[in-house]
């Protein structure tokens, strides 16, 4: 569980400020078809709802806005123009001025101008919902209406952080739906529909005593004798999902607790256990609502120089030439936090030769996060504080946003684990376990400080947030430095016991019904068959084209084994010693030749001491016609003893031993020579094959490279200027839906003084707005 810092800008405001407001403040954002929607939202709600609505709208900066008076005529509740230092009020509408930012601090309206060529490009509604998140906690509501782009979802991501609520409006109900649509994918919104429907809702929750409540921390309707219901929801949650929250700090799952009791619209820790017991996807909401996966690519960028500047360094050079990097990042929520170590590590490993082989296992124990993290996609919102420099070096523009790049994402390992319960990776160089101590008991605490002095090696390092501590009596860690919160590993022994898990979810075995007989007649062929391939047909591998493991036959262990690492079924790389190259041979024979092809006397080491001679039989295997895969048997038989002649071995017997011991030394001598031509044969067999191979992905690269730039750059001008036509037609259309309207209180005017002209006795000519005369005569 992570939370979002606050921004700088968002603390702009400063002197004197009225405290925060006991009544909900709700921001709504939206961009092309905001007039529309605004106008239908503002019509349906009541005037008297205690809540003061904030509409952001991306404005044409260059063109005054008649948005105040198309709205003022749609509801009766007081419609201004934002002001810098004005006091925000219930049952008001606040609509922003074109070419401003707006901020809010204790309650106060705060403006910022927009900077000209910002990047990213400035966004007005993530702008304002973060300063609203970040100033009003639970009084925060977000809502997201037609509009093109993402703007508005790092926004609602960071009211969802500090307990708000965040409303999207369906898709298909909008204008244009770009907006709610981005909203509703990043998974964190609590309520999707139409503008009816989110009218109704906001009504419901605005009177809920959640978004009411001076103190947020306290579960509503949760008296003392209430306690056996908060522990049987953790179980709940224990045994659907389980995750185990009862070590968790109370204050952050009551606030949880009573954010979703607001959505469910229940008033009691009884009624919504009720609700738990009857609908488990409301459990699994819950339990994502406790995670809180919120977080930020390089936050706190002080902490990530100083990370940059000496430890990573530090642990580059303790490594050997060719050692791995390994990193951890617990809790890794969507993996802007594992991404931004990949960065950094690739930024130092640069300027260093040669390069080490790293690894960042990110975990969490929500699915979804994990999900995004590998899916490794960002909103624009979401890149915000990457440099423009990192963003063209690690970053692809893509439809909607970034992709981070594959070699950022090749180092980088997402795994669903948990923390507390599951056992650690070891032999690390760092943990960033950044924002999530915090959530944890003193128990709790300990444990995962245990987990992380177990986890890493020496020298290794512990990263926490700027919030939390490491509460060491063991004397695990020392600290580096104070201002990052960075930690170094003592060589103090391991204090960290694991206990057997429990087995959940497993049942008993069950066994097998009476009456049926335990092996039908084609089993007991089929072990047969077995049996008599097992004893009497030599062991062999079914391969493919490429090499490929696709069956075992037999017993294959005297002369096939699985390498240390990461686990394969490539034969070449399971082969013993001495087996590769006849094997290789064989192979490239048979490929060629399209028939069987042998090779006698291999002499395979085992264990490294005993030796096993056998025979490799590579066999091509007929296909069905058309197939342009091709697969072969390849054969592991037992060398057949050579005959020597009987008279041979009685003239070898009457020799004398010093002419038998030269004959061998011959043999000897013989066979090397033969090894050795072998050898030379496959080496350069393998030396112009890799040769030839290396120069066609040296060519294929080099084009590759070349079209990638021209692509890359086409695809930013592109970019560019699709963002620049967006803008533009963001803007045209909100002028025009003004126009239309102005148009349309035209059209009811002009017909007025129609039917009152046409009501009096005097000529008169009229010219209406489409420039034709009218003349009208008096009545008979």
């Amino acid at each position: 569980m992570k939370r979002d810092a606050r921004r700088p800008d968002e603390q702009a405001a400063g002197g004197s400020r009225p405290a925060v407001a006991p009544f909900p403040i709700a921001g709504i954002g939206a961009s092309a078809g905001g007039l529309e929607a605004f106008s239908q939202l503002l019509g349906l709600l009541p005037t008297n709802m205690g809540m003061a609505f904030v509409l952001i709208q991306h404005l044409d900066p260059n063109h005054p806005s008649y948005l105040i008076e198309a709205l003022a005529k749609t509801t009766a509740m007081s419609c201004q123009l934002i002001e810098d230092g004005m006091v925000v009020a219930p049952d008001r509408v606040y609509v922003i001025p074109p070419n401003v930012e707006v901020g809010i601090l204790k309650g106060v309206f705060t403006l910022f101008g927009r900077t000209k060529g910002e990047h990213p490009p400035a966004r007005a509604v993530d702008f304002f919902f973060r300063a609203l998140a970040a100033d009003q906690g639970n009084k925060a509501i977000g809502m997201v209406l037609s509009g093109t782009g993402t703007d508005g979802t790092e926004g609602l991501r960071a009211i969802k952080a500090e307990d708000g609520l965040t409303f999207a409006q369906e898709p298909s109900s909008a204008k244009f739906s770009g907006m709610p649509a981005s909203a509703i994918a990043s998974g964190i919104v609590d309520f999707v529909g139409p503008v009816p429907e989110l009218v109704r809702e906001l009504a419901r929750v605005g009177g809920h005593p959640y978004v009411r409540s001076a103190t947020p921390g306290e579960t509503p309707g949760a008296p003392p004798e209430e306690g056996d219901d908060f522990r049987r929801i953790l179980f709940l949650l224990r045994s659907q999902v389980g995750v185990d929250f009862s070590d968790y700090k109370p204050s952050t799952i009551r606030r949880r607790l009573a954010r979703r009791m607001a959505l469910r619209q229940q008033m009691t820790l009884r009624d919504y256990l009720g609700l738990l017991q009857g609908e488990p996807a409301e459990v699994r909401a819950l339990h994502e609502d406790l995670l809180v996966n919120v977080t930020s690519f390089f936050r706190d960028p002080e902490v990530w120089e100083s990370l940059r500047e000496t430890v990573l360094p530090e642990i580059v050079k303790s490594k050997p030439a060719g050692g791995a990097i390994r990193v951890w990042v617990p809790g890794c929520s969507t993996g802007e936090e594992a991404y931004s170590v990949a960065i950094c590590l690739l930024e130092v490993l640069q300027a260093n030769v040669p390069r080490r082989t790293v690894q960042i296992f990110a975990t969490d124990i929500s699915d979804k996060a994990i999900a995004a993290g590998r899916a490794g996609f960002f909103s624009e919102g979401a890149v915000r504080d990457v440099s423009p420099a990192r963003l063209q070096t690690f970053f692809t523009r893509v439809e909607g946003g970034y992709q981070i790049n594959k070699s950022v994402r090749d180092l980088c390992v997402f795994v669903r684990h948990n923390l507390v319960n599951d056992p650690p990776f070891s032999k690390l160089d760092l943990v960033s376990c950044r924002n999530l101590l915090i959530y944890f008991n003193h128990v709790l605490q300990a444990r995962a400080i245990a987990t992380f002095h177990f986890a890493l090696q020496v020298p290794g390092f512990l990263l926490v947030g700027k919030s939390e501590g490491v509460v060491d009596s063991s004397g695990l860690f020392s600290q580096v430095d104070k201002e990052s919160n960075l930690y170094a590993r003592s060589r103090t022994a391991s204090t960290l016991r694991f206990a057997a898990a429990p087995r959940v979810g497993t049942a008993a075995a069950q066994p097998a019904p009476a009456g049926l007989s335990p092996a039908a007649p084609q089993d007991l062929l089929r072990q047969a068959e077995n049996l008599l391939l097992g004893h009497y047909v030599p062991p062999g591998v079914v391969v493919n084209d490429q090499g490929e493991i696709l069956q075992f036959r037999g017993h294959t262990g005297p002369y096939l084994e699985h390498a240390p690492g990461q686990p394969h079924l490539t034969l070449l790389k399971m082969a013993r010693e001495g087996l590769l190259a006849d094997l290789q041979i064989a192979l490239a024979q048979a490929r060629k030749t399209h028939s069987t092809a042998r090779r006698s006397g291999v002499r395979v080491r085992q264990d490294g001491r005993r030796t096993v001679e056998c025979d490799v039989v590579v066999t091509p295997l007929p296909g069905p016609p058309g197939l342009r895969e091709r697969a072969f048997i390849v054969l592991f038989e037992k060398a057949r003893p050579a005959e020597v002649p009987r008279q041979r071995r009685g003239e070898a017997r009457d020799e004398p031993g010093g002419a038998a011991a030269v004959k061998a030394g011959d043999r000897r001598i013989a066979e090397l020579e033969a090894d050795l031509k072998a050898t030379k044969d496959y080496l350069q067999a393998i030396a112009d094959e890799h040769q030839r191979t290396n120069d066609e992905l040296t060519t294929a690269n080099e084009e590759l490279i070349s079209s990638n730039e021209e692509l890359q750059s086409l695809n930013e001008e592109l970019e560019t200027a699709k963002e620049e036509l967006q803008s533009t037609n963001e803007e045209l259309v909100t002028l025009n839906d003004e126009l239309q309207l102005r148009n349309s209180e035209l059209n009811t005017v002009n017909g007025d003084l129609l039917n009152v002209m046409n009501s009096v006795e005097i000529p008169v000519v009229i010219v209406d707005g489409a420039r034709r005369i009218r003349r009208f005569t008096p009545k008979a």
